[in-house]
């Protein structure tokens, strides 16, 4: 296994983004409590369902500012394996593979977002 140097760690958030995933998934939470009440899910009502994860993305070091400001769009992925489409995955050592995390050309920094996907 390779070994890895963490050289900084970021949080970072877009506004208007954040407001549309939680108003998303608390609908999404109202219509879990709709189906559970016409005895749909047994899924508790605060819990809409274990589809809400961490996963890890690998970017190009450029990306990550594009990402942040207009979020995960597949129109500016270069790199498809498996056709359209914006790729995460669970260990971040696979998404770190240069193949996806570009390495800088002059550092060899890469660059991986840690995201929480639904």
């Amino acid at each position: 296994m390779a070994a890895y140097r963490i050289v900084s760690i970021q949080r970072a958030s877009h506004g208007a983004r954040g407001v549309q995933y939680y108003v998303q998934k608390k609908a999404m939470a109202a219509r879990a409590a709709a189906s559970q009440a016409l005895g749909g899910s047994t899924a508790p009502v605060e819990d809409p369902g274990p589809n809400e994860q961490h996963l890890w993305h690998g970017t190009c070091g450029d990306n990550a500012q594009l990402i942040l400001e207009n979020g995960f769009n597949r129109t500016f992925s270069s790199t498809q394996a498996y056709g359209s489409g914006v790729y995460f995955a669970r260990t971040a050592a696979y998404s770190a593979s240069p193949q996806y995390a570009c390495p800088d050309p002059a550092t060899k920094a890469q660059t991986l977002i840690l995201a929480k996907v639904r």
